[in-house]
């Protein structure tokens, strides 16, 4: 999806995040684009209380409350920019100006628990990796470089908040760790951490802690159980420079990459995606984010917009839902028979769609058929439809023997079959 052929304001992305199946939040340079897989709604300095249209940062409070980090295109502009909150509909705009914010260059948040916030700002006259923290808890601002828990200047290239526990992968620093407000460096020096440079760390569904440690000796691949680092996989990687790194429920670990597109490590297995088979505009991938269903969404600098790669690519009648569930994703399964003669019966899911206010909403389904020319041959569904599992039977006794395609399109949202008619 681009700013072309979507609702998508801009092409340059700074941080996706994901509150449902059916609610994603991508910051740009041109306002917060709110996506449900049906419609598009911006939100800009023009038609809220945001500071700037440059959206850097999105964080969510276990409240729901929105936290925005503002920040602008003009580097040397110390008068725009800053922390934004959006509770009970109301916009509240924190800058240096008219609160403790030390500068309005927002580049990290880090929510935890309810008004509890970690904050990354940088001054314009140092590089965007280093960074200034602040601790918010809605009311008071602490500077952290102005106590003893950590350096002045931080050289934090991620952060994950894990079983309110905060890792922080600081580059040739070593590992941060935050636990209740204090600060433990596991670095070469003082710890059994096998390596430096430490340049990513993320969670998976079970809340174990992985990390990239480049200088590793074998795979930079580690799990850190609070005492002990687990190397995974145990074997190296190609020498590829790691920007961002996810683990998905099934086991698979994600990588994105400086020179080398995006990388699948699945068991003993790896497959890499880039310009010469995936849709990526360059090699370099600055954005790696998995969202509730383990799609894997992509962007770098030089790209149109975001790629969405979607693993699960084979469905079955053992993975449906039950009816009197409401489903989490949009799906079509393989259709039942198949082969078939003359009918078949073809299922599928709409999750929850909420508009912008999280209200939910019907979405148009079309269900289309096509054969292996392209040409359209039949359309079983064009309607609205409300959250549910459906089924509609395909009779095709005025067909030809063949191969045939099944389209499901809803709102921005297709997938397809392939079926086979046997007579």
């Amino acid at each position: 999806m681009n700013s072309s052929s979507s609702g998508l304001p801009s092409n340059n992305i700074y941080d996706i995040e994901f509150t449902s199946d059916s609610a994603i939040w991508i910051a740009t340079d041109s306002g917060l684009a709110f996506f449900n897989w049906n419609s598009w709604t911006i939100y800009n300095s023009s038609n809220t209380g945001l500071i700037t249209d440059v959206i850097t940062e999105v964080s969510f409070s276990k409240d729901g409350t929105m936290w925005v980090g503002c920040s602008t295109n003009e580097l040397f502009n110390d008068s725009t920019g800053g922390l934004n909150r959006f509770r009970d509909s109301v916009w509240t705009a924190f800058t240096p100006h008219n609160s403790d914010l030390f500068d309005p260059h927002i580049t990290e948040i880090v929510s935890f628990g309810y008004d509890s916030l970690l904050i990354w700002s940088y001054p314009p006259e140092i590089p965007e990796q280093f960074g200034l923290m602040q601790f918010f808890d809605g009311s008071n601002w602490i500077n952290i470089n102005d106590t003893s828990m950590i350096y002045s200047v931080y050289t934090v290239l991620d952060f994950e908040v894990i079983n309110e526990i905060g890792y922080a992968a600081m580059g040739m620093d070593g590992l941060a760790i935050l636990e209740d407000t204090v600060w433990q460096i596991n670095n070469i020096h003082n710890s059994n951490i096998p390596g430096q440079p430490i340049q990513s760390v993320t969670s998976d569904d079970t809340s174990n802690v992985w990390m990239i440690i480049e200088s590793a000796s074998s795979s930079p691949i580690y799990r850190y159980d609070g005492g002990n680092y687990q190397n995974y996989p145990h074997f190296p990687l190609p020498n590829a420079i790691i920007t961002s790194f996810e683990v998905d429920s099934k086991g698979n670990f994600w990588l994105g990459t400086r020179m080398d597109g995006m990388i699948k490590i699945g068991g003993n297995e790896f497959t890499f995606y880039d310009t010469s088979n995936s849709p990526l505009a360059t090699n370099n991938v600055v954005i790696l984010a998995k969202d509730l269903e383990d799609r894997i969404w992509l962007w770098n600098w030089q790209q149109p917009g975001i790629v969405i790669f979607d693993p699960d690519t084979i469905t079955s009648v053992e993975n449906q839902i039950a009816e009197n569930q409401t489903p989490n994703r949009f799906r079509l399964y393989q259709n039942y028979p198949n082969p078939f003669n003359p009918n078949t019966k073809i299922k599928f899911t709409i999750p929850s769609v909420a508009d912008a206010n999280f209200v939910s909403a019907t979405i148009n389904i079309q269900l289309k058929v096509y054969d292996v020319l392209g040409s359209e041959v039949a359309t079983l569904m064009n309607e609205n439809k409300a959250p549910g599992t459906y089924e509609t039977e395909f009779d095709a006794k005025n067909f030809s023997s063949g191969i045939y395609f099944v389209k499901l399109s809803a709102g921005f949202y297709q997938d397809i079959i392939k079926i086979n008619l046997i007579r």
